[in-house]
């Protein structure tokens, strides 16, 4: 039997899997495609499939950014805005049965403003953009 022929599909297969980090401390650059894999916004789709998620989301992710920024203003009211923003997303994925991304890989930190903001920009484009008259 040879050895090679029986791994080698299973190490291409577990390299295409393999995020930009092999563990949460270790860059892998092998999987660099640019400036977000998109593996992770796959994967943060998969992980926000159930509308109220989605909704808790849409709510908590600004909520959380915006108070980042106020904090140098009054911090009250961004300890108030980053600590609701953070139940929010919570109550989300407690409705959604699963756990945040983020616990296994930091990036997603980054990834869910993206992915809100991607999001938020198709919605400004579909209506700004005009549509045809029937």
């Amino acid at each position: 039997m040879n050895p090679v022929s029986v791994e080698s599909p299973q190490k291409e297969f577990d390299s295409l899997q393999r995020p930009f980090y092999d563990d949460a401390l270790h860059w892998n650059p092998r999987y660099q495609e640019g400036i977000m894999n998109p593996s992770f916004m796959e994967n943060y789709r998969a992980k926000h499939q159930h509308p109220l998620n989605r909704l808790t989301h849409y709510i908590g992710i600004p909520m959380i950014v915006v108070s980042l920024v106020y904090l140098f203003y009054d911090w009250r009211v961004g300890l108030i805005l980053f600590v609701t923003g953070w139940i929010f997303q919570f109550v989300g994925h407690f409705i959604e049965g699963n756990q945040p991304a983020f616990f296994k890989n930091p990036v997603y930190l980054l990834v869910g403003p993206l992915f809100v903001l991607k999001k938020a920009g198709l919605a400004l484009r579909n209506l700004l953009t005009p549509r045809p008259s029937p």
